[in-house]
């Protein structure tokens, strides 16, 4: 992966598109409700700056489109769920 820093709400959704089999902005904004308010603009933001630097893959149009991770090694994410 990248060593481009990214912030605490790019690292939640980047965990939810890790913990996913491929993530709307709608499914990722319901899923961060509990955690904090935030729009559809700055989740769209969020995924653009995670997909210009390695860390997703996206597919789809519009409503269809999707998240995908770009991090095949299943440990990591583990991992990264622990800690």
């Amino acid at each position: 992966m990248n060593d481009t820093k990214i912030n605490s709400r790019q690292k939640l959704i980047l965990e939810l598109v890790d913990q996913s089999g491929g993530i709307s902005r709608l499914e990722i904004k319901s899923k961060l409700k509990g955690d904090s308010l935030v729009s559809i603009p700055t989740i769209a933001r969020d995924l653009s700056h995670l997909l210009k630097n390695g860390y997703v893959r996206v597919d789809g149009q519009g409503r269809n489109t999707k998240y995908f991770s770009l991090n095949t090694n299943r440990l990591n994410i583990l991992i990264n769920i622990l800690f």
